[in-house]
């Protein structure tokens, strides 16, 4: 596993938008929830962030971009080392993201897309390194799970249109059940394994 990358986590946990205001918030990062099964260059895992991976302290020393579908280019709000547009709050559910949208076209289009619903995941981008930051187990079928206790780098948080996974849920096992029973004949896609759950590919940026 590519500890000391850069890597990009998404969740299938909708930001909300205020009818009345600009005001967006959402989960960027939930806590002790089981991702599905996720692929990198080294195999299938199961990832978990525990409560402790995430601190004030590295808030408080982070520069933090709120991001749409982590472009670089849509710049929706920001904290540098705690200060600034982008809140970053820390509770019992894990990581909690506010700002106002700007009067820009991505902060007018986000807010919308948020209002409509069309906006259906939030996301993050981290790095753990340290070998105190992860640990590995293999349950009693053999998955690898990766238990990220401590994250080194937090880089953006993200409304996205398409989470790539979501933690495991009522509405994501609603979903996969769906999935299963749909008899219609659909493409054959390279990442689906022969487990129930669905394999995702890990974005990693160099």
């Amino acid at each position: 596993m590519k500890d000391n990358k850069k890597e990009i986590r998404s969740l299938r946990r909708a930001p909300e938008g205020n009818a009345e205001s600009r005001t967006i918030a959402g989960y960027a990062i939930v806590f002790d929830s089981e991702s599905r099964v996720l692929c990198d260059w080294g195999g299938e895992f199961v990832e978990t962030i525990e409560r402790t991976a995430v601190t004030q302290e590295l808030i408080d020393n982070a520069d933090v971009k709120c991001l749409f579908n982590h472009n670089r280019e849509a710049l929706l709000a920001r904290s540098n080392k705690g200060q600034g547009t982008l809140k970053l709050t820390l509770d019992e559910v894990g990581l909690r993201y506010e700002f106002e949208a700007p009067n820009t076209i991505d902060g007018d289009k986000v807010l919308e897309l948020v209002r409509r619903g069309d906006i259906v995941g939030s996301s993050f981008a981290f790095s753990c390194s340290g070998e105190d930051a992860c640990r590995y187990y293999e349950d009693a079928d053999g998955m690898l799970h990766r238990v990220v206790s401590r994250i080194t780098g937090l880089y953006d948080v993200s409304p996205v249109i398409d989470p790539a996974y979501t933690e495991t849920t009522v509405e994501a096992r609603s979903w996969t059940n769906k999935k299963q029973d749909d008899k219609t004949e659909q493409p054959e896609d390279p990442t689906i394994g022969k487990r129930a759950n669905v394999r995702y590919r890990i974005k990693f940026n160099y």
